[in-house]
């Protein structure tokens, strides 16, 4: 993920454009070897991550948005936003094959909302409960990566 902030093409960035194109060009890039719906929803998950890093304004442009993304990079480490990353992909994922029938249940707005929100804290109690039990503070690379995706899968079987 972090290789998306040095290697993307930084063409928002050199026109001084919204933040927003930054942040695309990132998930674009860092997603261009995936396919189809999982390319769509890893695209997502990065670029909801980014936003939530950088912030939502519109009016920010690229190269603000590049000083947020750098700053918390620098402040938290790669281990912090790849765990963040995976409670908000794992959301994505799970949501997007749940939310149809949630949205069946649900007897008002609000409680499909509810629904959502507790999907998602599910979703982020279920990664942080992983990565202590793996004990993730040390440095991350694949093997370990691979590691945590095997104890995602294992965990949600046995929901």
């Amino acid at each position: 993920m972090a290789r998306g902030f040095t290697t993307v093409s930084y063409e928002a960035l050199a026109e001084d454009g919204p933040g927003a194109d930054l942040i695309r060009n990132i998930a674009f890039e860092l997603t261009e070897n995936r396919k189809g719906l999982e390319q769509d929803v890893l695209r997502k998950s990065i670029q909801e991550l980014l936003l939530q890093i950088a912030g939502t304004n519109p009016d920010i442009k690229a190269q603000e948005t590049a000083r947020r993304l750098t700053a918390y990079l620098r402040r938290h480490r790669e281990p912090n936003l790849l765990r963040r990353f995976l409670s908000i992909h794992l959301f994505n994922v799970v949501w997007f094959n749940s939310s149809e029938g949630f949205r069946l249940k649900a007897w008002t707005p609000n409680s499909f909302v509810d629904d959502m929100n507790s999907v998602e804290n599910d979703c982020r109690r279920i990664v942080n409960a992983i990565w202590k039990s793996q004990k993730m503070s040390v440095p991350f690379n694949s093997a370990s990566a691979q590691e945590l995706v095997n104890q995602l899968e294992q965990r949600l079987m046995r929901q």
